[in-house]
């Protein structure tokens, strides 16, 4: 099976569970709260909890509810996120606070926030009420929590700066945001399996490289992706103001007409379809994509050189796969 039918495949598992296993009371609040988990969504951080946790044993069900709460705490971050940066759309549907208002879209992230922790402690019967590993899962999600909150303060004031900050502030930063969530759903299958210390230490070094590698070609989608393939607006990243690693090294390779034409629209959500284009054209011409996705290829050779003495594992091949489909993605 191919990595892309395995994602499909686990998504529709995922699905399943989560419509079968976690109810919220309110109507309403249920339908902000599940408005972007229905939307679908390649689920590939509970995919990365489910398989590393099948480098140690082989019983999924063990490990499912503890990797939808992985989910869940994304998709509170991203229910916040689409608030703060007042954006109308995400998977190619309405965000949830465009649809059922700010006050209802916050509270359906707190609620998944709690859910998150709530259904660890109710699950663990499965971990054999093992109360160290169940502390020690919880400790390693609310940490990735409070880590990925300080990652998006650092990306907020960084897109309110004039200038472009060096590349690693942006690296700092994306490793807080972005790979800490992918760095704890690694890390939480190790320890659901009873993996030793030095396993954890791999697959942690396995979610933050393979992480970090994901938001820099996030990044690359988020300026010169297409909207048919990807459901978000085209320049997204541009008119938002992101200071990325990829449009700060198309400005340092553009001529003063071209930097000019960019920065004019740059963190202007009014720009007119045409200026969008001209800046997106402009950006591609640089070549920077390349460069980038090149960079990014470092990281998911870190990610997974982390993996050598898993190679007789039935799962080590999906997580191969997965870090490859994820250099070449366009979505």
């Amino acid at each position: 099976m191919n990595i892309v039918d395995e994602l499909k495949e686990f998504a529709d598992l995922f699905n399943n569970y989560v419509a079968s296993s976690i109810a919220i009371e309110s109507d309403n609040l249920s339908k902000a709260s599940f408005h972007l988990l229905n939307s679908g969504g390649k689920r590939i951080r509970p995919f990365l909890a489910c398989k590393t946790f099948e480098l140690f044993d082989d019983n999924i069900q063990n490990i499912l509810p503890i990797a939808t709460s992985c989910e869940l705490i994304h998709n509170f971050t991203l229910l916040h996120d689409d608030i703060m940066d007042n954006d109308l759309t995400r998977h190619g549907v309405p965000t949830a606070h465009s649809i059922y208002g700010i006050p209802i879209a916050i509270l359906s992230g707190d609620i998944l926030f709690a859910i998150a922790f709530s259904h660890i402690s109710n699950n663990s019967k499965l971990l054999n009420s093992n109360v160290n590993r169940i502390l020690k899962i919880i400790n390693v999600l609310s940490d990735a929590s409070i880590t990925i909150c300080n990652g998006q303060s650092d990306d907020l004031i960084m897109s309110n700066e004039k200038q472009f900050r060096k590349p690693e502030s942006y690296f700092n930063m994306i490793s807080k945001k972005t790979a800490a969530l992918f760095e704890a759903s690694c890390k939480i299958g190790c320890i659901a399996g009873n993996g030793t210390s030095n396993d954890e230490k791999s697959l942690t070094n396995f979610g933050k490289n393979f992480g970090i590698a994901f938001q820099m070609i996030d990044d690359v989608i988020g300026v010169v992706g297409k909207k048919n393939v990807t459901g978000k607006p085209v320049g997204e990243d541009i008119v938002q103001g992101k200071k990325t690693y990829m449009i700060s090294l198309a400005l340092d390779s553009m001529n003063s007409e071209q930097k000019n034409l960019v920065l004019k629209i740059f963190g202007k959500k009014q720009a007119s379809a045409n200026q969008i284009t001209d800046a997106v054209n402009i950006i591609s011409n640089t070549g920077v994509a390349d460069i980038v996705r090149e960079k990014a290829r470092i990281y998911t050779q870190n990610a997974v050189d982390s993996l050598d003495k898993y190679k007789d594992a039935e799962s080590y091949s999906s997580l191969i796969n997965l870090t490859e489909f994820l250099i070449k993605r366009n979505i």
